[in-house]
């Protein structure tokens, strides 16, 4: 009896801490609410969307993608109740080395700010939502939409620009810059879908739907949270009268709804000490415009690059057209065409045309003393004329560095037949 007298406490105690349950989970509905009070509309001749984040004094701020509002040209900011606010551009702020940048305008109105979570925190298959504004067509305006899905991926290292988070929601042009939720109702992210991109990731198990429609892209906001500490919160710039006296400057990261980050562990950049070399391409065709050839790229990684081989990226230097790739034709081997050893998973591929890059990441990275192969296949050849890649590696790790791996030449004549 005493021993019972004895177990009965801790037995209380356990179950107490059984009852506490996590924190629910917004619906769609609820989220959808929040994503309204506080998405804008960039109005240009691209538009684009764009999330409060941010206010001093009378000034609001938006996150949106610097690709929205890439060159000087006349704006306009759609608030959530539909007001409209003139862009002054000289305000506009462009983050480093990313898609993302900090718009402004000045409003006696209130308006919501939206939250920021913690990307670092997100794994696959959580649910995510996006909300935005899509391009307006001949019978269809501006019409506000807010699609959900789950993350598909999340790469190892950056696809460039920042993009480090993809997604399964359908999203159309005009939503990039809009944010990304989770089911708390805070932005995780900034969509920013280029046109024409495509984005596969091969050993996604999920839904075939969404594997044929493609996968979206996003920067995860913690880019934009550590950034934020280095900018300043400059007021909407109005012509004055008078000269006001010089206001204490303010950071970005006092005006926003951020959760505190640690820094990010900071080092060296890590490169080869011998970079991987391109030491072979060839294609099965060099008839221009023909269909069904695929291209091959040689890369010896030699025994003293010190480091593994994460990413390959292969930009069009020179040549009249970029080749449309098939982004799900994408292979890796080891050995050579001739030689072909054992298959190299691949984490992601992602063709974007707008800057003329097929960018490659292998699911682990490869290891020094190998010789690799990468097959890509053309939807079609591109027209007649020499085409030049630059192929670059990126070693395995945050801090990693790309390095100049070689040039591959491909040269396409009319074919003999007509073609």
């Amino acid at each position: 009896m005493q021993r019972f007298n004895v177990l009965l406490p801790a037995l209380t105690v356990g179950t107490a801490l059984v009852m506490v349950q996590p924190a629910q989970a917004l619906s769609g509905a609820e989220v959808n609410q929040i994503a309204k009070e506080s998405t804008i509309l960039v109005k240009g001749q691209n538009p684009g969307s764009g999330v409060l984040v941010g206010k001093k004094e009378n000034t609001y701020y938006a996150l949106t993608a610097e690709h929205v509002v890439a060159t000087p040209d006349e704006y306009d900011i759609v608030a959530p109740d539909g007001t409209e606010y003139v862009l002054n551009y000289q305000s506009v702020q462009k983050l480093p080395n990313v898609d993302l940048a900090l718009v402004s305008f000045t409003s006696q109105k209130s308006y919501q700010l939206a939250k920021l979570g913690n990307s670092d925190q997100l794994t696959e298959g959580d649910k995510v939502f996006i909300a935005g504004w899509p391009s307006s067509g001949v019978a269809l305006p501006h019409i506000y939409q807010f699609t959900s899905g789950e993350i598909s991926g999340l790469p190892p290292q950056s696809i460039g620009k920042g993009y480090k988070m993809v997604y399964t929601n359908v999203t159309r042009a005009g939503m990039s810059g809009g944010p990304v939720f989770n089911d708390d109702g805070k932005v995780v992210g900034i969509h920013g879908l280029a046109e024409g991109r495509e984005v596969v990731l091969p050993g996604y198990q999920g839904d075939r739907s969404v594997i044929k429609a493609g996968f979206n892209l996003g920067i995860p906001i913690n880019t934009f949270v550590r950034l934020s500490k280095k900018m300043e919160a400059k007021p909407q710039a109005t012509p004055q009268p008078t000269p006001k006296p010089i206001q204490e400057s303010t950071a970005v990261a006092q005006v926003i709804d951020a959760p505190a980050l640690p820094a990010l562990p900071r080092g060296p950049k890590v490169t080869f000490d011998r970079p991987p070399q391109l030491v072979g391409t060839s294609t099965t065709n060099r008839d221009a415009r023909s269909l069904g050839a695929t291209y091959f790229f040689t890369i010896d990684i030699p025994q003293d690059a010190a480091q593994p081989l994460q990413k390959v990226e292969f930009i069009l230097k020179q040549g009249v057209q970029y080749p449309r790739f098939k982004a799900t034709s994408v292979k890796a081997f080891e050995g050579t065409k001739r030689n072909k050893g054992e298959a190299l998973p691949i984490n992601i591929v992602v063709s974007d045309p707008s800057v003329r890059t097929l960018t490659v990441t292998f699911d682990k990275p490869v290891a020094p003393g190998q010789t690799i192969t990468m097959a890509v296949r053309p939807v079609r050849n591109p027209s007649v004329g020499t085409y030049m890649f630059e192929v670059r590696g990126t070693p395995a790790g945050s801090t990693a560095e790309g390095q100049y791996l070689g040039i591959g030449r491909l040269d396409f004549s009319r074919s003999s037949l007509g073609k």
